[in-house]
């Protein structure tokens, strides 16, 4: 098995997102692993075992940032930031925080790569996330460059 069918994602390509209290309450399986630190535990989708729960945490955020950012407990400046946490990962950059595309594994140090791989790769894919957009924020700030991307041809 290749590197990356080994890091495939195991769960669904579109997680509904929800607010973030409904997060927090529909993934509470998932925050128990990487917050509790009194043991070592196994990733639910299957990915990774016997791990203490900061590397189960920065598990999350490469591997399942689509479940982390629904369930983190942190404050939003914008819900839209949050989306595109959810989405492509957080804004930070560099080989620390990397991410994957959650349809083929493929890893990234920036999400504006990881943007301009769906665009490429998937690109069914991004026009579901560009309706979902549309359907949530249409009117809303779109200054950043995941969003510039989302849009372009739509405008």
């Amino acid at each position: 098995m290749s590197p990356t069918e080994k890091n495939r994602i195991k769960h669904p390509s579109i997680t509904p997102f929800v607010s973030s209290a409904n997060g927090r309450d529909k993934y509470a399986e998932d925050r128990i692993l990487w917050r509790a630190s009194h043991c070592t535990r196994s990733c639910k989708y299957g990915c990774i075992h016997d791990v203490t729960h900061t590397a189960m945490m920065t598990h999350y955020r490469k591997f399942h940032y689509d479940v982390y950012y629904l369930a983190a407990h942190r404050s939003w400046e914008h819900e839209q930031r949050r989306w595109l946490a959810v989405r492509f990962g957080e804004e930070k950059r560099g080989k620390h925080h990397t991410r994957v595309c959650l349809l083929c594994g493929v890893s990234f140090i920036d999400r504006n790569l990881l943007a301009m791989h769906l665009k490429e790769e998937h690109p069914e894919y991004l026009t579901d996330l560009r309706t979902e957009f549309l359907e949530l924020f249409d009117g809303e700030i779109k200054s950043d460059p995941i969003v510039r991307i989302l849009l372009e041809h739509v405008d």
